[in-house]
């Protein structure tokens, strides 16, 4: 009589273990391809993006319900892209350098120095380190190591040795016309020599560009770069310099400072340069005057600075908004201060100005610069979108003022950014294709009353056929659409660069 009850416990308990078993299983199966942490689903083994890609993807923002995945790229990944011309980067893109009938090149960056007879195909270890750059001066092999560790190494034996054998540590080296310099940790900037090498400055803190023998760069202070910001916001602190010197050494000089304008900080934002003068405006830190343009980095006072010298030329009685160089021309949005023309019959406009006569030419009128705040050249045409959110297009010289449908909802008060344009591109196997890249962020509501936020990317060819569809990409919430800096198309993935990464997108 007790054996009985035993027995029904044992069928209960196999009954409960099988539905168990079950379960498990049928959950097991709905979750593939789901991150169990982050709630948000993954590519499953079916796309088309490499597995080594997908190991790695990291979802931009897993409270949105998104139609693709958002991947984080690796900086080997972005290396491999590059080296496939699927992205152009120069931080990552692998070097060739051709010396006689040997090329000396890196497959990787970082990566090991080869060097192969262009004659034949047999290929060999030049230099083992990992090298994050290589520059060939005369017969010696200058190899910076990821360790920042400079080498010297001879062509013909491969011999190598360290250009400093105290603890020196050099940051980058960069080359112009042949010539190579290097800068090192402690701020200083020398040029190589054959074996040897020159110091030429000892603050120097970040390159800005070498013009007709003359290196400008940023100094360092105390540890800072006293170089321009990318955010306008709170105290600037340190000044702000640009200083120049010749590529033997003399000459050093500054050539800008900041400066107190209407009670704010200013910096300095260079535009382009010719043979003889180098153009830039200034942005005011904070607001001041008016209020329009300060802490916008698009904004400024219009200068130019002669090469090689601290002379200088700024021109106050006008405002230039987001200055683009072509062709020998600026084009801007000019803003009028208050005190140059009465307040309500101010006539704001988008000119041209000639570099070589500097003559201002309209293209034209706006009521307000708003009507204009986002604007770009594509196909020698201007793009901008309205305050209404509206896009429209004018050619070069200001005829053809037309509007497009491009199916942007306008209608959304309050929640409707304004169209940014980004560069963007198509690649395939052997063609680049420059295509027309707009991103705005709309926000919606979800059911429960969450607000989600996403970001619309659509590319249009010269034609302005949209070319993706109008996929919607869902970025980041801490991510604004100033630090998009392109969008790259190949096959069927989106590649968006930011300032210092790369997320792709699925667009299946």
């Amino acid at each position: 009589m007790n054996k009985k009850p035993v027995n029904k416990r044992l069928i209960v308990v196999l009954v409960l273990s099988i539905v168990l078993l079950l379960v498990i299983n049928m959950f097991d199966g709905s979750m593939e391809g789901r991150d169990l942490e982050n709630n948000t689903v993954l590519m499953t083994n079916d796309s088309t993006i490499p597995a080594s890609i997908i190991s790695k993807a990291t979802p931009a923002d897993e409270n949105i319900d998104s139609t693709g995945v958002y991947f984080k790229l690796t900086s080997e990944e972005i290396a491999g892209l590059v080296s496939e011309e699927i992205v152009e980067d120069s931080e990552y893109s692998p070097k060739r350098i051709s010396k006689g009938k040997i090329q000396y090149y890196t497959k990787t960056v970082p990566g090991t120095i080869f060097s192969k007879n262009i004659d034949n195909s047999k290929e060999e270890v030049f230099f083992d380190n990992k090298c994050t750059d290589f520059f060939i001066n005369d017969d010696m092999l200058y190899a910076l190591t990821e360790e920042q560790d400079l080498f010297c190494c001879q062509l013909d034996s491969k011999q190598n040795n360290k250009v400093f054998y105290d603890d020196t540590k050099v940051l980058a080296i960069f080359e112009d016309k042949g010539i190579c310099y290097l800068h090192t940790l402690s701020g200083d900037l020398y040029r190589m020599e054959g074996s040897s090498v020159r110091k030429l400055v000892h603050d120097f803190g970040k390159l800005y560009k070498v013009i007709n023998d003359w290196i400008y760069y940023y100094p360092v202070k105390n540890g800072a770069i006293l170089d321009t910001r990318p955010e306008y916001h709170g105290d600037p602190g340190e000044d702000i310099v640009l200083k120049c010197v010749r590529n033997n050494g003399e000459g050093e000089k500054v050539v800008y400072k900041s400066y107190d304008y209407q009670g704010w900080q200013t910096d300095i934002k260079l535009i382009c340069h010719d043979d003889d003068w180098l153009y830039y405006h200034t942005i005011a830190l904070g607001g001041g005057g008016s209020g329009e343009g300060m802490r916008n980095p698009d904004f400024g006072l219009f200068g130019k600075m002669k090469i090689g010298s601290s002379e200088k030329i700024e021109y106050r009685d006008f405002r230039m908004y987001k200055p683009i160089e072509k062709d020998g021309y600026i084009y801007y949005v000019s803003i009028y201060p208050l005190e140059f023309s009465e307040l309500g019959h101010r006539k704001e406009a988008i000119k041209r100005m000639n570099l070589n006569t500097l003559k201002h030419e309209l293209i034209m009128e706006l009521d307000d610069w708003s009507e204009c705040s986002n604007f770009t050249i594509f196909n020698n045409c201007i793009y901008y979108s309205t305050k209404d959110g509206d896009i429209e297009r004018v050619n070069l010289d200001g005829s053809d003022r037309t509007k497009i449908d491009l199916d942007y909802p306008t209608d959304h008060v309050g929640s409707f950014l304004k169209v940014v344009f980004v560069p963007g591109y198509i690649r395939n196997k052997d063609t680049v294709k420059e295509v027309l890249a707009t991103a705005y962020i709309e926000e919606n509501t979800l059911p429960n009353e969450k607000i989600v936020f996403s970001t619309i990317i659509r590319v249009y060819d010269k034609d302005m056929n949209n070319v993706l569809g109008g996929k919607i990409v869902n970025i980041p919430k801490d991510l604004g659409l100033e630090h998009i800096k392109s969008v790259t198309v190949h096959e069927n993935i989106l590649y968006l660069k930011l300032e210092d990464e790369y997320l792709g997108y699925s667009l299946n």
